[in-house]
């Protein structure tokens, strides 16, 4: 999903990604913040998706009470809410699955 450490890969070590991955990226990152982070993996592997509107989190469950109060900062959604976007996250991730886990 959401990659960190883009900066710890290189052109050279991502051209040695030989299978198919499933990469979301989050055009709003208020954490790991472009251009150091999922764009270095953009640039080698060809297929993703980018939620431009979206937050770090995007990709975590919404929060119950208990988990807003513990870890506010991992339940705020910066542009588009997560639950606006998991619907389509979910069928891009069936889809994905089923046609490369034969």
């Amino acid at each position: 999903m959401v990659p960190a450490l883009g900066q710890a890969f290189g052109k050279k070590e991502m051209k040695r990604v030989d299978i198919s991955v499933f990469l979301i990226a989050s055009g709003k990152d208020e954490i790991l913040p472009e251009p150091f982070n999922t764009e270095q993996y953009l640039k080698v592997l060809p297929q993703y998706h980018k939620f431009s509107e979206a937050g770090h989190f995007v990709c975590l469950p919404e929060c119950s009470m208990l988990v807003k109060v513990i870890a506010m900062q991992a339940c705020r959604d910066v542009g588009t809410p997560r639950a606006e976007i998991h619907p389509e996250l979910q069928r891009m991730s069936h889809s994905f699955l089923t046609k490369h886990l034969k």
